[in-house]
């Protein structure tokens, strides 16, 4: 038994506003899809004329009424003509207008059922919701929303208001107990493309289109895919279809892009390309260095997707054991392997949303291969298991690799890369940014100054202009805005600095050269004292190398003793070791 509550969402269009007042003989799509789907909760939308455009629509359009033979006459524009010269005081005075019109024109029409279908009203929307709901006695909740438009094609408020109901709509019951359909065929061509839109846009949700056939088939339901939907509609007119498509840029900035500082160009860019792949369900993959933000790329653009009620489950490859990767990924079955219990992987656990995965490049091709399938299939299977569990997730990635290198290099499987490379985003380091600096230490010093507030003899900390011109001029931050964070946090919590206000050249500089990786009650273990020297004369690849081998001299080459030292994972440490 199907327990899903459906809904339908509908605009009402003008041949709907007829049956309703009897000038065709049939009862309209709407009526006809509402008994034909069994909806529980119906939504119907009115274009309704904005008031300083319904002089206009009057004079545009043709007027019709039922003559005495219970056919259409229509009056051509040059009586529209006429009322433009003569208008009549109320909207209500039309009929007697047109009585006396067609008695000096010797016709008898009949006005028992007139309606004045120059312009949309308030009072069309209301006749047409009474008639419905004498039609429609099933137990069905019919909601009716009455938007004011400029024109029949205004679409970008359309989109902003629809979608407004719709994601309401979302938020009263969870998805799984749900399932929407929206009917394209009453009202405009913008008014169906807005929906289909709508739809696109949310592809985890259980939405289905439905549209009007011939008479013979009656309601049926479509299954077109969005592209093809959209180059028709380009076919058709091109003008209109490059507005509706320029919704999307007019929207209000999604909620978690409100905090990303991005004065630049360069990052700008990014950013308004992560806000446009967000709408969709594509792969993306965010390339740049290590500490430029790809992970908190991701997650903006998980946040601002129609996946943003599931969870973001995040992996950095990297860092797992190569032995792991696959359960920690897949999940495990009870006795996979000793001491292997019935678990969970990411994919699965990410259900209807969205899994991250950090420093793909770090992958063996053996793994690659596990993730290639489960992206080609939507399947998984949970290591030592024999039954495959379907999927439904969306897949982001990163590095800070040159992949096509590494496909060179037979490092990495093409056919992966052009699964998780539809949008591509590469992020600039912060050196190539440096316009963004002052405003990222404001905001990255607020935030110490939050989170150190309840330290004794604490001061609310500022940069000097002279730290703030060398940091945006001087310093290359090889370490980008992880590095940058941890330097102001370095600089506030230095000791002599605690119950000072300002951060000095001095102590900003310190910070810099100070970046301490790991600290026991025997040793420190900061850069300085291991090479003795300032940051900024290496590569940060042989200061992470000389580091990692120092920690292996200082703990007898026992690994794990030296990853622990350097508060680094096992794998880490390898791939540490390891760099040339």
């Amino acid at each position: 038994m199907n327990s899903k509550k459906n809904i339908l969402f509908t605009w009402v269009g003008m041949v709907d506003i007829k049956a309703a007042t009897g000038k065709i003989s049939n009862s309209g799509p709407v009526l006809q899809a509402i008994q034909k789907g069994k909806y529980d909760e119906i939504h119907l939308f009115f274009y309704i004329n904005s008031e300083e455009n319904t002089k206009s629509a009057l004079i545009k359009k043709e007027f019709e009424w039922l003559n005495s033979d219970g056919k259409y006459i229509s009056l051509s524009k040059k009586y529209g003509q006429l009322i433009k010269s003569s208008p009549p005081s109320e909207s209500g005075t039309y009929k007697s207008f047109f009585e006396d019109w067609c008695k000096n024109n010797k016709r008898n029409p009949k006005f028992e059922n007139f309606l004045d279908i120059t312009s949309n009203t308030t009072q069309m929307a209301d006749r047409y919701i009474k008639w419905i709901n004498d039609k429609y006695t099933a137990h069905s909740e019919i909601q009716s929303h009455k938007f004011e438009l400029d024109n029949e094609n205004d679409s970008n408020s359309m989109y902003k208001k629809t979608l407004k109901v719709v994601e309401t709509t979302f938020k009263q019951s969870p998805r799984r107990d749900r399932e929407i359909t929206f009917f394209l065929s009453p009202g405009t061509p913008s008014m169906a493309f807005v929906w289909t839109m709508i739809a696109f846009s949310n592809p985890i949700q259980n939405i289905k289109l439905i549209a009007s056939s011939d008479h013979s088939q009656g309601i049926r339901d479509l299954d077109i895919p969005f592209k093809i939907y959209v180059e028709k509609v380009h076919k058709r007119s091109r003008q209109e279809s490059q507005k509706l498509i320029k919704i999307f840029e007019d929207l209000e900035e999604p909620a978690s892009f409100l905090e990303m500082i991005a004065i630049g160009p360069a990052i700008k860019s990014c950013k308004d390309e992560a806000k446009s792949w967000a709408y969709g369900n594509e792969a993306v993959l965010i390339l740049g260095e290590t500490g430029t933000g790809k992970e908190a790329f991701a997650k903006a653009i998980h946040e601002a997707s129609a996946r943003k009620e599931a969870y973001i489950k995040c992996i950095n490859c990297g860092a797992i054991p190569e032995n792991l990767i696959e359960s920690e990924l897949f999940g495990t079955t009870k006795g996979a392997y000793s001491g292997a219990i019935e678990k969970k992987g990411l994919f699965e656990e990410a259900k209807n949303g969205t899994v991250f995965l950090d420093e793909i490049g770090d992958l063996r091709l053996q793994h690659q291969v596990a993730i290639l399938r489960a992206l080609q299939e939507n399947k998984i299977r949970r290591v030592g298991g024999n039954k495959d569990i379907d999927i439904d997730v969306r897949i982001l990635t990163a590095t800070n690799k040159n992949l096509h290198e590494e496909i060179s290099k037979n490092n990495f499987r093409a056919d992966l890369f052009y699964r998780i490379a539809v949008g591509i985003i590469k992020l600039p380091p912060l050196r190539e940014r440096k316009e963004d600096i002052p405003e990222l230490i404001n905001y990255y010093l607020d935030k110490v100054n939050h989170n150190c507030k309840d330290i004794p003899t604490w001061k609310s900390k500022s940069i000097s202009a002279e730290a703030l011109k060398y940091a945006v001029e001087q310093y290359e931050w090889p370490g980008n805005i992880r590095e940058l964070i941890n330097v102001l946090t370095r600089a506030s919590r230095i000791p002599l600095n605690i119950g000072s206000r300002l951060i000095d050249l001095e102590t900003f500089k310190k910070s810099i050269a100070c970046i301490t990786v790991g600290r026991t009650s025997q040793n420190d273990y900061s850069l300085e004292s291991m090479i003795n020297t300032e940051l900024g004369t290496f590569k940060l690849e042989e200061v992470i190398k000389f580091c990692a081998n120092k920690a292996m001299k200082e703990t007898g080459n026992r690994k794990n003793l030296a990853a622990k030292l350097l508060g680094i994972t096992r794998p880490t440490l390898d791939k540490y070791l390891k760099m040339s």
